[in-house]
């Protein structure tokens, strides 16, 4: 399998919430940041090696990541999670935001109910595994 152009992004930040209560996962200078929930400080996650970003990268090409829409909202919940999402490579950029509402290119039914697509517990699960900390 050949490399991709840019495995590594120039920006990368993603943000989850609800009711002004958010936490942020943000790449910088290759490690990630989180600053959960209802704190302050951001803590320092993983630096992931160049293999999974490359993985990373062809899941973003699977999911078809670069034609997602600018926002996603579901008018008919007035509660519920909002996030947002920039990742920029050099060749490539993915800028979107949504409420209760997700891109869905495997799956359709991203509307109903607002719940979670494919598309979306995929890019979920594989966030998780690229910026975890390491087991001990």
């Amino acid at each position: 399998m050949p490399k991709p152009v840019q495995p590594i992004p120039i920006k990368f930040i993603y943000e989850e919430g609800s009711f002004g209560a958010w936490s942020k996962l943000e790449l910088v200078n290759g490690t990630f940041y989180e600053t959960p929930q209802f704190e302050k400080v951001a803590r320092r996650r993983r630096e992931p090696s160049l293999e999974k970003w490359i993985s990373f990268r062809y899941l973003l090409d699977y999911l078809n990541a670069w034609k997602w829409k600018p926002s996603y909202s579901n008018q008919s919940i007035f509660d519920g999670t909002q996030w947002s999402l920039e990742i920029e490579y050099g060749d490539a950029k993915i800028s979107c935001s949504g409420s209760n509402s997700y891109p869905a290119l495997l799956d359709a039914d991203y509307q109903e109910h607002g719940e979670r697509s494919l598309d979306w517990a995929l890019f979920q699960t594989s966030l998780f595994w690229l910026s975890r900390e390491r087991s001990r």
